[in-house]
């Protein structure tokens, strides 16, 4: 038996779009029945709801190795490297007022200094 390798909400979802995929499919084919993109559209929704249903993803199953070799080899986040709650609520005031048009001490001595008039 396969392994599996996603989430139930992410089985959840990919069998819902797999369902929508498929009925999309149908409903191509009914209107034209050449259309080759209803084809299409009904082989990639079976592989969606294959993987919901298995709750395992192929793509997944191949890219997992070569992607946990590379998250073994990466640097780590720090908690250090993050800013502070002030920062971020200084970030934000400085934002919202950039966004609303007030000018700010920042604002103001950057527009100076780019424009010696």
């Amino acid at each position: 038996m396969l392994e599996e390798n996603i989430s139930e909400r992410s089985a959840f979802m990919r069998l819902i779009c797999g369902i929508s995929m498929t009925g999309c499919g149908i409903g191509r084919i009914a209107h034209r029945p050449n259309c080759w993109t209803g084809h299409l559209m009904i082989a990639a929704g079976a592989m969606k709801i294959a993987e919901g249903v298995f709750q395992y993803c192929p793509l997944k199953a191949m890219m997992g190795t070569s992607m946990q070799n590379e998250q073994a080899t990466s640097n780590t986040f720090d908690s250090q490297d993050f800013m502070s709650k002030e920062q971020v609520s200084q970030f934000m005031k400085e934002f919202s007022d950039a966004i609303s048009g007030k000018n700010t001490d920042a604002t103001t001595s950057n527009n100076s200094s780019q424009n010696p008039s």
